[in-house]
This record gives C-alpha cells, structure tokens and sequence, in this order.
C-alpha cells in the first residue's frame, strides 16, 4: 500500500484478498438462505455452501408423534423377540427416525402394514419417510392412497406440503428467488490499526483518522435456475446470480454492491458423485464507481461414500481487474490471476448435528509483486437443527497471507497476515414466531426467515498498518419464494 492510501484501501484490500469481495461479504447470508432451503444444503463452499444437510434427521412433526404410543427405548433384540407387537415396532420406528437411520425405518414400517392395517398417520409416516429416502414415486403413491379424512388437519397440511414438494422436483426446469432487507453494524469499519500507528518507509506515524463504528443498510437478491436435461442420469444445468447492496450510513467510502454470476452443469457420474463445471463472472462497485470486475472457471467435484458422510473438492481460477476509485487509487495494482483450491467435508454424526471441515489454499498474482500473495486457511463449521425450521450455525477459521514482496514505500520487510474469525447466527422461521395466531398467518409468513449473527475477525500482521479486529452485528430478513 502507498503511504498516501487510506485507510478505507485496507478494508477494500482485505475483502479482496478473501475469495472476493462480493463472495466475502455474501458467504455469511448465503448460509442462512441455503440452509433455510427445503430440502436443506447448507455446508462450506469457497463460493456458496451446497453440502446436504441429512433433513432425515428432523424425524417427524407432533401431529403423527401423537398417534405414536409413547414408553422407553425399545431395543433390536426385544423386536426380535415380539416380531407380531405392532405398538412395539412403531416405538422402533420412532426411534429409527429420530436417529436418522431412515433404511431401518421404511422396513419395520413395511412389516408393521402387513401385520395389521394401517392407519393414515402410519401411511403418512411411511410416505415421508419415502421421500426422504429419495423415493420419490413411491412417496408420491402413498400420499395419493391416503384417506384424508382420517388426518387430524395439521397431518392433512403436512401431506398437502410434501405433495407439492414432489410437484416441484418433477418439473423440468425449477426456479427459485429470493429478497431480503437488514441492518449490519461494524465496530471497526476504517480497519483502525490496533496499535494506533502506520508504517511509512519503515518510520512509524500516529494513524489518522480515528477507530470508526458503522451501520449499513443491506439488500440482498438471488434467484437459482435449474433445468433437468431428461436423462436417466439426473444432468442438470445450473445458474444462480447475487446482487447484494450495503449503504453506509457515516463513512460513505466503503458504500458497496456486488453482482455475482455462475453458469454450468451438475453432471451425476454415478451414485453419489458428482461433478460441476462452472463460469463465473461478477462486479463489483466502491463508493458508487466500478471497483473490480472478475471472470473465471470453477469445477466442483461432490463425493458422497456413505449417506451421512459428503466431500468435496473445488478449483477456481479467475482474472481479476481492479479499477481505481476516489477512496482506493492504488486498486489496479492489485489486477491479476487467483487462483482457488479446497478440499472439504462434513459429517451428520447425529440427528440433529452436522460437523463440517476445510482446507483451502489461495495463490494471488498482481500488476505489484506487493500485492502478490500465496494463503492457506483450515476451518470448522458446526450445524445444530434445533426443530421448526430453526437452526444455530457456528464457525472458526484461521488462515495465513504471506506476500510476494515488500512494499518499500511502508516498509523494508515482506508482510504477513495471521487472520482469525469466529461467527455464530441463528436463523428462525416467522411462521414459527407468529404462528400461534392462525393457520392464516403461518401461510402467509411461509418461506420468511429471519436471522441474527455475530462475527468477530481479528488481523494480526507483522506490519501495523494492517494489525486490526473487527466485530460485526447483522440481523436480515429473507424472503424464499
């Protein structure tokens, strides 16, 4: 950085120097969407989160847990030994469900049905247990064949809602959007050193102006195309495009908006594998003037081995040009290739619980060998389901810059940055909050969540212009349609 920079260059140039700008600053409310999605996926991509979530967890809802007699834990052997005890199996099936182990479920389902004659809750059962096997037929027979008139009203709408869900997956080409609105606060949104001072040829400066807090404005907007190419295969082709707006409200310097885009296939190479070869392509504006513009070629490869276990594997290389701004003159020497890797996984290890790890590595090049860096970043990501759509997610990661090249014009010595940054949100549904006050007002709030995170992110850097934290408060509010 030159020594006439400002300090609004270090917050443009961290938000650079992290997957990109607009795929930074989107990573945290991408989670929520995704995860919020149903059926749900919602682990760690560089760029999107797409693991699977294992939904099958969730077990039931209370209308069918009511026609589900209630007593202690019923064990293999003593279904062994009582194999015609209708109300013995359905226990196990509780059990079965509330595990996640869906496979031993359907089949003590299917020897409950030719024991005796099955009521419609225990048809219901049966049909979502189905579908969250990925049977989708069969699902869908079951859900037809059922005696509405014999489900309570809350059991009548859950049929009607997975019916419709089927109707979506067998269309062709299937679209979602979404809009969303909030409020997010900074502590630290200059990027203040923490040690007060700047570097300038190796000769410290007190750093002017002063540690400033903000709040922005935010305006979120997605949309996701899928269209089935009609193979037995399952090939698809795939798009989805962010736009995303923060509106400072003091330092209008770091006003931002973003439009990411991604175009490809997801091509099924087998059971459980997949592979995703992708265009990329985004825009970014700084202060309301053009910033950075961004074109590359992504390929994602998805691995899952077993049903509670999903990997995965990404590149991306991409071209990126930095334009000078009123608050960034120094951008265009930050113009050059990047280039991403990341391995990764993440793990249902119980019902109710996802543990998600990556590794990523990230090589930089720049117009300025100063601004060129090689970084390496390891995280943990945890999910907690905690029932009724709403969900906690956590995460830590520590990661690693080290530049090519010292800038002299600040400093004699190469600089490197130890980052660290530790989030948490929780996201609930409204029709959960209000739905006390009718049916009417859970429908209307449907697909309407609302989330609240935290954020703290600490850069500590051998230099001290760069050696700063930040804690970041946002609260959005998504629409799904």
């Amino acid at each position: 950085m030159h020594p006439d920079s400002s300090p609004d260059d270090r917050i443009v140039e961290h938000k650079s120097s992290r997957l990109g700008p607009a795929i930074a600053l989107l990573l945290p409310t991408l989670q929520a969407l995704v995860a919020s999605a149903q059926p749900s996926q919602p682990e760690r991509a560089p760029e999107r989160i797409q693991q699977q979530l294992g939904t099958e967890g969730e077990g039931i809802d209370s209308s069918r847990q009511r026609a589900i007699p209630a007593g202690p834990p019923v064990t293999y052997e003593e279904l062994l030994r009582n194999p015609d005890d209708v109300a013995l199996n359905i226990r196990f099936v509780q059990q079965r469900v509330a595990q996640g182990d869906l496979k031993s479920a359907v089949t003590t389902l299917e020897r409950i049905m030719l024991l005796a004659p099955a009521t419609a809750e225990i048809r219901l059962l049966y049909a979502i247990v189905l579908f969250r096997l990925d049977n989708i037929q069969e699902a869908e027979r079951e859900l037809r064949a059922l005696d509405a008139g014999q489900l309570a009203p809350e059991s009548r709408a859950e049929a009607r809602r997975y019916l419709d869900e089927i109707a979506k997956r067998s269309k062709t080409t299937r679209v979602t959007y979404s809009l969303g609105t909030g409020l997010e606060y900074n502590s630290n949104r200059n990027a203040f050193p923490r040690e007060k001072v700047n570097l300038v040829g190796d000769v410290p400066f007190q750093a002017t102006p002063h540690r400033k807090s903000d709040i922005s404005q935010l305006l979120l907007g997605t949309i996701g195309i899928r269209h089935d190419l009609g193979h037995q295969d399952e090939h698809e082709l795939v798009f989805n495009a962010v736009g995303y707006a923060a509106n400072q409200v003091e330092i209008d310097t770091q006003d931002l908006g973003a439009l990411s885009l991604e175009g490809g296939a997801s091509l099924k190479l087998a059971d459980g594998l997949s592979v995703s070869p992708l265009l990329t392509h985004s825009r970014v504006r700084l202060d309301y003037q053009p910033y950075l513009y961004s074109s590359g070629a992504k390929l994602r490869v998805d691995w899952s081995p077993v049903r509670s276990v999903d990997l995965y594997a990404s590149a991306w290389a991409q071209t990126q040009t930095f334009q000078a701004t009123s608050s960034a003159a120094t951008a265009p020497a930050r113009s050059g290739g990047r280039y991403d890797f990341e391995l990764g996984g993440a793990w249902s290890f119980a019902p109710s619980h996802r543990l998600g790890a990556s590794l990523a590595a990230t090589r930089k090049a720049a117009q300025e060998s100063y601004n060129a860096f090689g970084g390496h970043e390891a995280s943990l990501s945890h999910l907690w389901l905690l029932g009724d759509g709403q969900f906690v997610a956590t995460s830590v990661s520590i990661g690693t810059d080290s530049y090519i090249e010292p800038e002299t014009s600040i400093a004699s010595f190469a600089r490197r940055d130890d980052n660290r940054r530790y989030r948490t949100g929780y996201t609930l549904p409204l029709g959960n909050l209000f739905g006390w006050i009718g049916q009417d007002v859970a429908t209307s709030l449907e697909g309407v969540t609302l989330t609240f995170s935290a954020e703290h992110f600490a850069a500590r850097s051998n230099i001290p212009n760069y050696d700063y934290s930040n804690l970041r408060l946002q609260t959005l509010l998504v629409k799904r349609f």
